[in-house]
């Protein structure tokens, strides 16, 4: 079929290496995808028997429904595996998921978001994406902890948003006077606080989702000026339309992809910068023993790989992973885990990284998207089980593990 953007989803596979098995999963929902060149995983989803979003994959974070354009900046700034990385506005999360995919299980990305409502909803599609070398802050941009420097850090800044003006043409007439002019002294507070942070040879990414000229080069041009910065260009990507400013920054457009409008420009250096900083630890978390919360884990028959190299907090009940490198004397949250009340662990259903492989627990193996669905809906499934829980497979896929209550199990919620 032809894959016209404007009838189709944009989305991303969160674990490229299911993506096969994602693949296959969306096929028997009826969508037909079209895998683009640029991000492995990204894709475009056309037809389907109900929308993207009330898809099988969608519902256990195997895709994250994203606009193209906005998955380059992340691409842009390239952090290395083990890297530590500042996301500085991340919710919703669709950008800090590319970052902690980069910098993997030796590094960890810090997303900030100030707004409580954005700050869930960022956490729940961290969580939905089992994205765990995550830690979560929620400070003013423009008042981000001056304790210590980042090698990189993306700055996607608030906008006004006219790079969506075709999804949402009331944009240009929302933002403008006073309050566009409010917007942009706030993106110049975040520009100078997130060069403060950025160490020595480290590289920021600046960016926004829309098209006026005052939001992206005239920022830039004030922050040459006034910070002392050195703008780094940046090349193009197939498959956008990406114009070059006088300033050393991108507008890209989608192109054949249908992306929306972005600006994002590349920086370094500048005259504010943390370099040496010491790093200190407070003592603002009930820690706990990490061989405690790995032997729970091992007697419940979960999966422990994805732990062993964190730590554990609780509060109250509520036990709380923080993975390596998290800087958590910033203050901040980890992942739920799960509860621990007398002894007993019941683990997060949401994070299928715990689910064991094929047999561990008693296995439920779904191939039917209808078997599924009604699972989804609150229907239960009847047998005789051993354990507490028991662990859900969609052929291939590690679901969710479903709580056992005496011969029926059924989802947590």
């Amino acid at each position: 079929m032809s894959f016209d953007p404007k009838r189709c989803r944009a989305f991303r596979i969160t674990t490229p290496s299911l993506k096969e098995e994602v693949l296959e999963v969306l096929t028997l929902e009826g969508f037909e995808i079209e895998e683009l060149p640029f991000l492995e995983g990204a894709a475009l989803a056309c037809g389907g028997k109900k929308p993207l979003g009330s898809s099988i994959m969608n519902r256990f974070g195997y895709i994250y429904i994203q606009d193209l354009s906005s998955m380059l900046p992340p691409l842009y700034l390239s952090p290395p595996p083990g890297s530590r990385v500042l996301d500085m506005c991340a919710s919703p999360g669709g950008k800090t998921s590319i970052l902690s995919s980069l910098v993997g299980e030796g590094g960890v990305v810090v997303a900030n978001e100030p707004n409580p409502s954005r700050g869930i909803t960022l956490y729940k599609n961290m969580e939905r994406m089992n994205q765990i070398g995550v830690w979560f802050t929620s400070h003013p941009g423009e008042r981000f902890p001056l304790e210590e420097g980042f090698d990189y850090i993306l700055a996607d800044v608030p906008c006004s948003g006219w790079g969506t003006v075709e999804k949402n043409p009331a944009v240009v007439r929302l933002w403008r006077g006073k309050r566009i002019r409010r917007l942009i002294s706030l993106q110049r507070d975040i520009l100078r606080r997130a060069i403060a942070l950025l160490k020595g040879e480290g590289r920021m990414i600046y960016s926004t989702c829309t098209t006026n000229a005052e939001e992206n080069e005239g920022q830039i041009e004030w922050a040459i000026k006034e910070l002392g910065v050195e703008v780094e260009p940046l090349p193009p990507v197939e498959g956008f339309v990406c114009e070059s400013t006088p300033g050393g920054g991108l507008r890209i457009s989608g192109g054949k992809y249908g992306g929306q409008g972005f600006f994002v420009c590349c920086v370094r250096g500048g005259n504010g910068r943390l370099d040496n900083i010491e790093e200190r630890e407070r003592d603002n978390f009930q820690w706990l023993d990490p061989e405690e919360i790995l032997a729970l884990l091992r007697s419940e028959g979960l999966k422990v790989e994805p732990f062993l190299k964190g730590r554990f907090y609780c509060r109250g009940r509520d036990v709380f992973f923080v993975c390596p490198h998290a800087p958590f004397h910033m203050g901040g949250r980890g992942i739920f885990l799960g509860e621990l009340r007398d002894g007993v662990f019941s683990p997060n259903p949401a994070l299928r990284c715990m689910v064991p492989d094929k047999g561990v627990l008693d296995t439920i193996v779904m191939d039917s998207v209808r078997e599924v669905e009604s699972l989804l809906q609150g229907n239960s499934l009847y047998g005789d089980f051993k354990g507490r829980f028991v662990s859900l497979y969609f052929k291939d896929l590690p679901l969710t593990l479903l709580r056992v209550k005496g011969k029926r199990c059924l989802l947590s919620r």
